[in-house]
């Protein structure tokens, strides 16, 4: 599933412009607590690189330039761009900022921003003392409870009755949650975590 996806956006490109066939524009949409606060303006008219690398463990990366907005708080703020093509909206994933600068052209202050899918929470989460998952817990309400730990609170699980055998707490202070979902997920035979292009988490078989 996630490979499908991945292979049909692969390094797309959303400049915002009007194609010869269709009438193409791209909002960038800032949500804060996951509602529109502000929106960002691509710099003179560009837009932002959009790519989707099927292996990697954060998969949607996004990056360009945008006239400052002093309302944006880029360590808490989320970006979903929003692609239109005659009138029918398309959102193109949700990202968090992990990199962004202010640089000058000319007199006007520009914004260089790099960001990522909210995959990126559960990675650079981290567990503090020893997990410990009880005997009998279900796999999925577990992978469950780590992303909404983590920050992530929007996603689709298919259904698994498989509960854990026996007490586990094997994983060192330090370890990501995305590394202990992860691994709790092959255990079900389940795909690494993912995300759609409306910014969900994806737990389920390939």
């Amino acid at each position: 599933a996630v490979r499908g996806m991945c292979s049909s956006l692969l390094s797309r490109q959303i400049t915002g412009r009007r194609s010869a066939m269709s009438n193409v524009s791209v909002e960038y949409l800032v949500l804060r607590d996951n509602v529109e606060y502000s929106r960002l303006t691509a710099f003179k008219g560009g837009g932002a690189a959009i790519s989707v690398t099927a292996d990697a463990a954060v998969k949607w990366a996004l990056s360009g330039k945008f006239a400052q907005n002093r309302a944006v708080n880029y360590l808490t703020d989320v970006i979903q761009p929003v692609l239109t093509i005659d009138g029918v909206r398309q959102p193109l994933g949700k990202y968090i900022p992990t990199d962004a600068y202010t640089e000058h052209d000319g007199m006007r202050p520009v914004v260089s921003l790099t960001a990522y899918d909210l995959t990126y929470l559960a990675m650079s989460s981290k567990i503090e003392t020893r997990l410990h998952l009880a005997k009998g817990t279900l796999y999925t309400a577990a992978i469950q409870a780590l992303l909404v730990e983590s920050g992530i609170t929007d996603f689709f699980v298919e259904a698994n009755t498989a509960t854990l055998q026996a007490d586990r707490e094997d994983w060192e202070p330090g370890t990501s949650y995305l590394s202990i979902a992860n691994e709790l997920l092959a255990a079900v035979n389940y795909e690494g975590i993912w995300f759609d292009s409306a910014g969900a988490a994806r737990l389920g078989r390939a």
